[in-house]
């Protein structure tokens, strides 16, 4: 069974894999002060923290900072590197999706018929 998380934007649920987590941690010298909390982009999704989804579209993250989405979820603001951290992140996403896409692609038949001589 594959696991499912629910995105704090649009709440559409999806397996895990097609999420990105942002993770809450403590800092380590201080676990018990919620301002020395960290916040980051969790790749292998184990991290230890609350975390919370985002799709990996633009559009979610645009509705993510009208709507304070991260900010409700975590009840604490969130710095503007990490949205630009899952910018880069959404960014590079899209850009190897588009890349594969294109490599993959089969010609049609018309265009094969096009090309022959």
């Amino acid at each position: 069974m594959i696991p499912t998380r629910r995105c704090v934007v649009c709440f559409a649920k999806k397996a895990k894999s097609d999420l990105i987590r942002i993770v809450r941690t403590a800092s380590p010298a201080q676990p018990d002060k919620p301002e020395r909390k960290n916040f980051c982009v969790d790749i292998t999704q184990k991290q230890a923290g609350r975390g919370a989804y985002i799709c990996n579209s633009q559009d979610c993250l645009q509705k993510a900072r009208k709507k304070r989405a991260f900010e409700r979820s975590f009840k604490q603001n969130i710095s503007n590197d990490i949205y630009a951290a899952l910018e880069t992140r959404i960014f590079q996403a899209e850009t190897m999706t588009t890349m594969t896409t294109k490599t993959t692609m089969l010609p049609t038949k018309t265009e094969r018929l096009q090309n022959e001589p």
